[in-house]
């Protein structure tokens, strides 16, 4: 009786072993990212507002969230998700306290979350509207346009 009782504990330890080891290996699939690419030119963890950016990598799959600069919530299509890559836009909203240069974008997955780094870049000012059409000396010159961040002067005819 002892000799019976004794076999199936070692079955129950041996088969809870087993298990736990089981276990332990689908946890070590983790996610993983290999490159963020982005348009134009194939940008290498690098990006400009409002492109697309296309994320490979490893162990992808159920993507629940993306997080850019730990405060602004990024949206993105599931449709557009696998185990392998998933799309997004990089957003830019001041309000939000978006900005350029490097920052941590953090994704949250089925299988965990990871952090990495990605530079914002900031886009050429456009000028869309000069007020008045020509500029006279002297008098003051309303300029409209896109993407004025970080301006430090203004050169009209060769003069600032």
């Amino acid at each position: 009786m002892i000799n019976k009782i004794k076999y199936r504990i070692i079955i129950l330890l041996t088969l809870a072993f087993f298990t736990a080891c089981q276990n332990d290996d689908n946890n070590s699939a983790a996610a993983n990212i290999d490159a963020m690419v982005a348009e134009p030119g194939d940008l290498l963890n690098q990006a400009f507002p409002l492109n697309k950016v296309r994320v490979e990598g490893q162990g992808l799959t159920g993507l629940k969230k993306i997080t850019l600069d730990n405060k602004i919530n990024i949206t993105f299509n599931p449709n557009y998700n696998s185990d392998r890559a998933f799309i997004f836009t990089v957003p830019f909203d001041e309000k939000l306290g978006s900005r350029f240069g490097v920052q941590p974008i953090t994704f949250v997955t089925a299988t965990g979350s990871f952090t990495k780094n990605i530079e914002i870049l900031q886009p050429v000012p456009t000028i869309t509207k000069t007020t008045p059409a020509v500029a006279t000396p002297g008098f003051p010159l309303e300029i409209e346009g896109t993407w004025f961040y970080n301006v430090s002067s203004i050169t009209l005819g060769g003069k600032q």
